[in-house]
Formats: structure tokens, C-alpha cells, sequence
């Protein structure tokens, strides 16, 4: 009767601590941390419960939840200590490419991952460099990125799949708070303003008009995302377009691989 009512006790907890994950609209494997301890409480009651079982199905049940919870598990959690670690070398990498004067922009045309523009910020901090007057990318997500330079100011950015698609690549805004077909935003040195938009409503199609020519006297650096790495962007001239591949942060590898 006790193991029953310590399992009940194990269930209960990570089954209350699960109802406010499903408010988010960012779910994340941490936010499981909590549940987890009822969980693991939970599955060690009811491995006790079926040791030195005669039934087979109890035999064969508990030693695949060992392997799988006791020998699998631990595998599993040292495989992925390194996960994020190709989003901080991509970060540090962008970092090192901005410039080191002061009073310099910077704008990122498009990026696998909306953080690295804030990680990189806070690599340059670290080192003491040169704060940037501004630094602002464009596009954050894994579709392919058609650029299109309108006027000596302006620059049309389209994306076939849309801003914020997946939650993932809008971590600062749910869904229904992305900009609406012809609303404009301001910031820093440019104006933003929705031409187009996705079945459903997200951003598709987005001029920005800088309040300076886009080349700024040397005062503007531009930057695109490819393969694994950032690098320099060479702007399109007046009515010419440039197309730039999908970037994922699934190439956000550890180690940089050799580019030809």
C-alpha cells in the first residue's frame, strides 16, 4: 500500500507542475526540469514495484525502462552538454567580424538564430571592444531571403515562408503581435513597413528605409548568414535583387567546416 500511495504521490507532482507549460508560447526542454523529479520518483516506484515479478511482461517492462532511463539516459545527456556550443562559436564568430571602430552600424541581412545578434553584443562587452551606435539584422529564421535595393536608401527584404514562422525564431513576440499588413515601425535608423504578408497573416514581404544612404559614408557595416558562418554582405546596386540560401540553426555546428 505504501509503494501504491508513494507512486500516486510521484504522479501527482510532475502532473500539477505540467499545466502551466501548456500556457507558453515558447516551450522549452528546461522548463521540464520541475516535472522531471516527480517523473524519475514515479518511474523508480514503479520499477520496485515490478522486481523479481514471475510475469514476463513485468520482467521484460522493467529492464527496458533500465536501459532506457538508467544506461540510455545518461548517454543521451553528455551527447547534447555541446548543443549550444555552435551557437556561441557562430556568436563569437560574428563578434569578430564587426567592426572595431567607434561610432560604426552594423545591420545582419538575415540570421539562423535570433539570439546571436544580442550574444555577439555581449562577446564584444566582454572584451572591452567598441560598443556599436546601432546593430540590427533583418530577418531571423531558415527560408531563403530575396534582397532587392529599390533606391539609394531602401532595401525590400522577402521571405517566401514568412517572419515568425515557427516559434523558435520569434522569441520576442507571440504571433498575433507581428506587424500587420501596411503597419510600419520605427527604430534606430530605419522605418520598417509590411508590403506583403502569409496566408495567415505573418510578414512576407518587408521595405526598411534607412535614414541615410545604406553605404553611410563607411559608417554602416552590412553582414548575411551562410552555411555556418556570418560574412560580409556585398549590397545589390539600384533595382538589381540577390538571393540568399536558406540558413538553419542546425548548421550552427560546433566547429566551423572548411569553406572552398
Amino acid at each position: 500500500m505504501a509503494g501504491e500511495l508513494g507512486a500516486r504521490f510521484f504522479a501527482l507532482g510532475p502532473l500539477l507542475s505540467s499545466v502551466p507549460l501548456f500556457t507558453t508560447s515558447h516551450p522549452q526542454g528546461r522548463l521540464l526540469l520541475a516535472p522531471s523529479f516527480g517523473a524519475l520518483g514515479w518511474l523508480a516506484c514503479a520499477l520496485d514495484a515490478h522486481t523479481g515479478s514471475s510475469r514476463a511482461f513485468d520482467r521484460i517492462g522493467s529492464r527496458t525502462m533500465r536501459v532506457l532511463h538508467v544506461w540510455l539516459a545518461p548517454a543521451v545527456f553528455v551527447l547534447m552538454l555541446g548543443g549550444m556550443s555552435g551557437s556561441e562559436r557562430g556568436s563569437r564568430e560574428l563578434a569578430d567580424l564587426l567592426p572595431k571602430q567607434v561610432g560604426r552600424e552594423a545591420v545582419l541581412v538575415n540570421s539562423p538564430l535570433e539570439l546571436l545578434t544580442q550574444i555577439a553584443s555581449q562577446v564584444r562587452a566582454e572584451r572591452g571592444m567598441p560598443k556599436l551606435t546601432s546593430f540590427h539584422q533583418l530577418y531571423a529564421g531558415d527560408s531563403e531571403v530575396v534582397v532587392t535595393r529599390v533606391d539609394a536608401r531602401t532595401l525590400d527584404v522577402a521571405v517566401s515562408s514568412g517572419w515568425g514562422r515557427v516559434p523558435f525564431s520569434r522569441l520576442f513576440a507571440r504571433k498575433d503581435e507581428l506587424p500587420k499588413l501596411g503597419t510600419s515601425r520605427s527604430v534606430r535608423n530605419f522605418v520598417a513597413t509590411v508590403l506583403e504578408v502569409t496566408p495567415d497573416g505573418r510578414p512576407s514581404r518587408v521595405r526598411f528605409v534607412f535614414a541615410t544612404p545604406l553605404e553611410a559614408d563607411d559608417g554602416r557595416a552590412w553582414f548575411m548568414w551562410r552555411g555556418d558562418s556570418p560574412e560580409p554582405f556585398q549590397l545589390p546596386a539600384v533595382g538589381a535583387s540577390v538571393v540568399l540560401p536558406p540558413v538553419s540553426p542546425l548548421d550552427l555546428r560546433p566547429i566551423a567546416t572548411a569553406k572552398h
